[in-house]
């Protein structure tokens, strides 16, 4: 199983950047993204190398993560 971050954003430029600037920071590789917005949020689901240790910083700026696993 493959474990994936599902990442809450508010729907306004630089949302994306904010997510991707904290993991890449915290030097942690993306491997799949995907993304689902509406008009006042959005949703970011990552799968990346080092999962639980993303939650802790994403949550850490400020950010509503969850981990759930996956078939890939």
């Amino acid at each position: 199983m493959i474990r994936q971050l599902t990442v809450f954003v508010e729907n306004e430029p630089g949302s994306m950047m904010r997510v991707t600037s904290v993991l890449t920071e915290s030097h942690i590789n993306i491997r799949a993204i995907s993304t689902f917005d509406t008009p006042e949020f959005g949703i970011m689901r990552l799968v990346v190398d080092k999962p639980k240790e993303a939650k802790e910083y994403l949550t850490k700026e400020g950010f509503v993560v969850r981990i759930t696993e996956v078939i890939g």
